[in-house]
């Protein structure tokens, strides 16, 4: 009885995400071997690996991973490197094993004259990688996925499903209007606004897309992700999408689903939260559920200062879920951009919209979180926000922003675009000067 339950809660998570989704693209029948399209999937989505290093461990920070080449040569070019202090653009080859690049003579190939990065999966067997070189003579980094996984490579062949790539996934049944020759593209993106900025935002909306198909949630989504940092984002993603089923329940039952579902009604934290009130009404709550909804999120709770609990974040998202006004929320931010940018452009004063947009992401008080950090039985002296003040600035530059520049960009008025430029530029400055 349980397993048919808890199978029926799978389907319905499992369909309400974007068909193409690569976050949770399992299929019934996935591959059991590793392909190079496997690789070029991963090296797109820039997911599953984490604190990339070069074989002589410099550190690497993708800043453009490249357009995906459907062509002859290269699988990305005019990638955007950082590696070490050393900034680097130029193209990425990727094979499973480093031994292909000498055996297919990329190193006397015109084609691979500007390869900066050979991604490759698994170390070669010796001690030390063969240093390569291109076509020009110059040094050719090299990397290995493999030691920075943060999943099984069992699970990555279960989770990537490669006949939605390089095209499908994206654009549907139409992926000529992506092709890297499309004039109109290249003119509309990459010229309006500054090529970093244009691939940076476009590769955020693509981010969005692959996790969720309805566009009514796709700011929802990118809050969701807020909430859990960069340690806990996909976690808090698989978290709201798997609550929004239970939306009709009561918050605290609403609360103890999504606690349960975390693992934070284990023994250790009934022990710990013993003496809280409230966490005992919680767990009551969730005796009724515990059978047909088995803890399934794993969170990393390590150097987590209170406030920045993850606790905290899921009492936010439960009063998000329930909240009548989550699936406008884009539109309302959308009309205010609208109504406000000529003014702020034509006084170069960004700092009314900005705030404008900020009031629009919703501030959620509650008297128990007020006073407390998580479920310790003394209130706190002083009275606590829910969150800080700087994740709606997170949001807006990682979701509001992208999203904006997609509606923006389809509507070509070259003067709007040049304003929101103007806007990012200005929210970037307050970011950094905040730093």
């Amino acid at each position: 009885m349980h397993v048919s339950l808890y199978e029926e809660e799978n389907d319905w998570y499992s369909n309400l995400l974007a068909i193409n989704s690569y976050n949770v693209a399992e299929t019934k029948y996935p591959y059991l071997y590793w392909t190079e399209n496997h690789l070029q999937a991963m090296w797109w989505e820039q997911k599953y690996f984490k604190n990339l290093k070069t074989s002589d461990q410099l550190p690497i920070t993708v800043i453009s991973p490249g357009i995906w080449n459907h062509e002859a040569g290269p699988v990305f070019l005019n990638a955007h490197l950082k590696i070490g202090d050393q900034e680097l653009r130029g193209d990425i080859e990727v094979h499973l094993e480093d031994e292909a690049w000498t055996n297919l003579q990329h190193d006397s190939d015109n084609r691979y004259k500007e390869v900066i990065l050979h991604v490759c999966l698994w170390p070669p067997l010796s001690a030390a990688p063969t240093p390569i070189k291109n076509a020009k003579g110059e040094k050719v980094y090299q990397t290995y996925l493999a030691p920075y996984l943060t999943i099984s490579q069992t699970r990555i062949l279960q989770l990537i499903d490669i006949e939605q790539y390089p095209y499908r996934k994206f654009l549907g049944n139409n992926p000529s209007c992506f092709s890297p020759s499309s004039s109109f593209v290249e003119e509309k993106i990459f010229n309006l606004l500054p090529s970093s900025v244009s691939w940076g935002l476009a590769q955020k909306v693509q981010y969005l897309k692959g996790h969720m198909e309805d566009a009514r949630l796709l700011l929802p989504t990118g809050i969701a992700m807020a909430l859990g940092g960069k340690q806990n984002a996909e976690a808090f993603f698989e978290l709201f999408v798997r609550l929004l089923k239970y939306k009709d329940k009561t918050e605290n039952e609403l609360l103890s689903i999504a606690l349960g579902m975390s693992g934070f009604f284990a023994e250790k934290y009934k022990l710990k939260w013993k003496d809280s009130f409230f966490y005992q009404e919680l767990l009551q709550i969730y005796t009724q559920f515990s059978t047909l909804i088995p803890h399934s999120i794993r969170l990393l709770l390590n150097q987590i200062r209170p406030l920045n609990h993850p606790i905290r974040g899921i009492a936010y998202l439960v009063k998000l879920i329930q909240d009548p006004l989550m699936p406008s929320l884009f539109t309302e931010i959308y009309a205010c951009w609208h109504q406000g940018w000529p003014e702020a452009y034509l006084k170069k004063d960004w700092k009314l919209l900005l705030n404008r947009i900020k009031d629009r992401l919703p501030s959620y008080s509650d008297e128990y979180w007020r006073h407390h950090y998580t479920f310790e039985s003394q209130k706190q002296a002083l009275p606590i926000p829910l969150l800080k003040k700087s994740w709606k600035d997170k949001v807006i530059l990682n979701t509001v922003l992208p999203l904006l520049s997609s509606e923006i960009i389809q509507k070509n008025n070259p003067s709007e675009i040049k304003a929101f430029h103007n806007f990012y530029s200005f929210l970037n400055r307050v970011k950094d000067d905040e730093t």
